[in-house]
């Protein structure tokens, strides 16, 4: 007996013995809309209708087919489509034995497995050329992309995947040998992304380049290179992580690929929270040191950097009180040691000298706290925040926080008219120089508020903000300290409104405006900071209903600073068609500015473009771009021109692959 026909003779017995141990059996019948033969699971207290008259006939004809062929007959395409089978007859019997209603969510009796595979993506790669004239290259002669992402589903297992990698390179184009020799070992210049992150009900894996996100002064959506998980049972939420936060790289001052000194960062972090939207409870816990052997032999004296380690721990919640009213916090505390080759300090909380953490001579405590009550009612809210984050505070976990700052603040947005008017309204205090360290520090009122109204085919809006400052320098320590106040505002006003003619015209005209004041108080125009800044912008676009589009847009801004006068205006046409049925798409433009001053500036911006698409297929499309900048600069006698030219195009695929149906099951009481 060949080793083939051993192993689905056992499949058979196997799944004949399942069937009856959980009181199932197998009939074959005509179902109630006469489209051919069921396969029946009945059990002691439900009946499984299984649309499925290819499984019961295949599973007849492989059971028959292996009994009466001889061994030599007997393929790998015999076990394969066997093994195909036996997982839709173990999955309805694994069914069959469990409570189907609690694994599986349905309606009206009747619930969805899912399809066994399915799968829908794109994918799209990308060229982009550059040429300058009269001018240093301010980017790279080349550059390529190439982006993939896909999710497969398989029942109820979903995996979502992304790559993207992007090439810097110094050739003119790539049709050479040498550049697609060189394409994957180019490491300097690239920009990679990767990963995935499959789900399924509750539980989330994430690999590769992910982000995650605990808390606000913890890990905030940090991008990282290595694995996390993410569990989610009932109120419960469990997540970890861990991998490479940022590379090493060396000082680099190009100006077409600038690198900022860097150690290789890695990290970890847990999160673990139990409530719902309404009231809960989660403590963050995030860890991130650098490597001080990655740089060896190329930190740059004149950028030191030190290798920095980092702890931070954070409590967070929320809590409803009334209906209508809650209260949500953050309290957190970052240990940051500025070098990690420093001595160790063993004094203070028993948790930074312990295998989490080490902290040294150089390790600053910094804390961060946030608080909102909020009431929330239909269209009205309201409610009342305090911020505050110490000076150099800092998590490895998030890109940037503005600290050395504390806020009072209050606000409120609410409806009004019928919801045609819509209010935003903000107020508080704000002051910075938290630990007292700082020569100059401020005091000031911020407050902003922002209107909407609707009236008919317009959609008008105002804003309005004033930030008044409190300035302290101190001088010395002989001398008294300055006082200075600084007060900024800004005004805006914004309209727009569709217009339909009545031969199918459709256009939309936008108008923006505002003016933004700096005052100090310096009669000295050389030394004081005070500024004023008027813009307006006016834009209208058309539509015909031959499919041709059209656009003009002005724009005026004049800027005074330290007698200093700056004028920009200028302006832009453009217009594009539509071809075969919006298969083509096609654009061109132009746009002219003018820059003045009263030290003797000229400038003369000028830039065009052109752009196409053709959607070659249903799922598949070409795109092209080509950009022309011209600069003329005349200054105090001297003359400058010059020309950057760039070209990008690129091809994109959307790409689905539904080999199955999607398997019901009706579940009758």
């Amino acid at each position: 007996m060949s080793h083939i026909r051993k192993q689905v003779i056992l499949w058979v017995s196997f799944i004949r013995k399942e069937l009856q141990e959980v009181g199932l059996f197998v009939q074959q019948q005509e179902n109630e809309a006469g489209r051919g033969r069921v396969l029946d699971l009945c059990g002691p207290s439900k009946t499984f209708s299984f649309p499925a008259e290819r499984l019961y006939s295949e599973f007849t004809r492989v059971e028959s087919h292996v009994s009466t062929k001889k061994d030599s007959d007997l393929t790998i395409n015999t076990m394969h489509r066997f093994t195909w089978i036996m997982a839709l007859c173990l999955t309805v019997v694994s069914l069959g034995a469990q409570d189907v209603e609690s694994l599986l969510e349905g309606q009206a009796g009747t619930t969805r497995l899912g399809v066994p595979f399915a799968l829908d993506g794109s994918f799209g790669v990308s060229f982009r050329s550059y040429q300058a004239w009269d001018i240093a290259d301010r980017q790279t002669p080349l550059a390529s992309s190439i982006s993939a992402n896909a999710t497969i589903r398989s029942y109820q297992l979903t995996i979502p995947f992304s790559f993207i990698m992007h090439n810097l390179d110094e050739v003119d184009h790539p049709f050479t040998r040498a550049y697609w020799k060189d394409y994957l070992s180019n490491q300097r210049n690239r920009f990679t992304r990767f990963g995935a992150s499959p789900y399924y009900k509750w539980i989330t894996l994430h690999a590769g380049h992910r982000y995650m996100d605990f808390s606000e002064f913890t890990l905030a959506n940090h991008n990282f290179l290595g694995a996390g998980l993410d569990l989610t049972p009932g109120k419960w939420r469990i997540a970890a992580m861990g991998g490479r936060l940022a590379r090493a790289e060396p000082q680099s001052r190009s100006l077409r690929t600038p690198f900022i000194q860097q150690y290789t960062r890695t990290g970890w972090g847990a999160h673990v929270a139990y409530g719902d939207t309404k009231d809960r409870v989660g403590l963050s816990l995030f860890s991130a040191k650098e490597d001080p052997a990655s740089l060896v032999g190329e930190v740059d004296s004149q950028f030191l950097v030190t290798p920095l380690e980092n702890l931070v721990i954070s409590l967070n919640g929320k809590k409803t009180i009334r209906k209508y009213l809650s209260i949500e916090f953050e309290i957190a505390q970052s240990a940051l040691t500025r070098n990690a080759g420093d001595p160790d300090d063993d004094q203070g909380f028993f948790l930074y000298r312990s295998f989490l953490f080490q902290r040294k001579t150089s390790t600053d405590l910094r804390h961060a706290a946030n608080v909102k009550l909020d009431y929330s009612r239909n269209d009205f809210r309201a409610g009342l925040e305090y911020r505050r984050i110490d000076a150099g505070y800092r998590s490895l976990g998030a890109y940037f926080f503005n600290d050395d700052l504390e806020n009072y603040t209050a606000y409120t947005n609410f409806s009004l008219m019928k919801k045609t008017l819509h209010l935003q309204i903000q107020g508080g205090l704000q002051r910075n120089n938290l630990d007292g360290t700082k020569q100059a520090s401020f005091e000031r009122l911020i407050g902003s508020a922002n209107a909407a109204y609707r009236l008919k085919n317009w959609v008008l809006g105002a804003s309005l903000s004033n930030f008044s400052s409190r300035v302290d320098y101190q001088l010395s320590q002989e001398l008294d300290s300055l006082n200075v106040v600084v007060v900024s505002r800004e005004a805006s006003l914004t309209g727009s409104r569709s217009f339909l003619g009545k031969s199918g015209n459709s256009a939309t005209l936008t108008l923006v405006g505002g003016v933004q004041t700096v005052e100090d108080g310096i009669d000295n125009p050389d030394a004081s900071a005070a500024s004023n800044l008027y813009y307006a912008n006016v834009n209208y676009s058309v539509s015909t209903p031959t499919h041709w589009r059209f656009g003009a847009t002005t724009d005026v801004n004049h800027h005074r600073l330290s007698g200093l006068s700056l004028s920009r205006y200028g302006g832009g046409l453009q217009a594009g068609k539509e071809f075969l049925g919006g298969k083509v798409l096609t654009g061109i433009g132009s746009n002219i500015y003018l820059q003045t001053s009263t030290e003797g500036l000229r400038q003369t911006l000028w830039s065009h473009f052109l752009r196409g698409s053709w959607q070659v297929m249903q799922q598949h499309a070409l795109h092209l771009q080509v950009n022309l900048l011209t600069n003329h600069k005349k200054l105090h006698g001297t003359t400058q021109q010059f020309s950057e030219l760039m070209a990008v195009i690129g091809y994109n695929v959307q790409f689905g692959y539904h080999p199955f149906a999607s398997p019901e099951i009706s579940v009758t009481q």
